[in-house]
């Protein structure tokens, strides 16, 4: 079988998974939900896969590179926050399933990195007011790290409805959350 069609028929796997995830949460998934999804036979997933744990560790990791790859060069004009709760927005059952309903915060965890590092090669560029902030700080990673780790609370949250906020009114919390001075 060609590398090719290996990636492919990897790739067939993951989407067909994450395609279930926005209909239900990991639990209720089998090994032969997955395969009548995407159309495969048992020992072709398993060909890729050892059980749907390690498929679930692929897809939270393809879907949180995914989220930050379609903002790379997003409009100045908005926050990474602002770009990141769009995409959950529009994404809500997906999220929903993977994390509270599964009671797993892997893909959170994956976002908080991600985020943390795009942040900090942001500040590099950007002249915003977080991006002096993290230049200026003595402790850039931590700060970068604490900003995405909050944020990432506040997106947990507001999926589960522990925040009863639009997302209009969560992007104004969100803006207003800085910190006056640098750490």
């Amino acid at each position: 079988m060609s590398n090719l069609t290996r990636f492919r028929t990897q790739i067939l796997i993951k989407e067909a998974f994450i395609e279930l995830l926005k209909e239900r949460p990991f639990s209720s998934i089998t090994i032969n939900h997955i395969c009548d999804k995407a159309m495969i036979h048992r020992s072709t997933f398993y060909r890729y896969y050892d059980d749907k744990f390690e498929l679930f560790h692929d897809a939270t990791n393809s879907i949180a590179i995914d989220l930050f790859k379609q903002m790379q060069g997003y409009d100045l004009e908005r926050t990474l926050f602002e770009e990141v709760i769009d995409y959950i927005d529009a994404n809500r059952a997906l999220f929903l399933n993977i994390t509270i309903k599964n009671n797993n915060h892997e893909l959170y965890d994956k976002l908080i990195q991600l985020g943390a590092e795009i942040l900090l090669e942001n500040s590099k560029k950007n002249n915003d007011l977080l991006s002096n902030k993290i230049r200026n700080s003595k402790y850039p990673i931590v700060l970068c790290d604490f900003y995405c780790s909050g944020y990432f609370e506040i997106v947990k949250r507001w999926i589960n409805n522990d925040y009863p906020y639009s997302k209009e009114e969560l992007l104004y919390i969100a803006k207003n959350l800085q910190i006056n001075e640098p750490f």
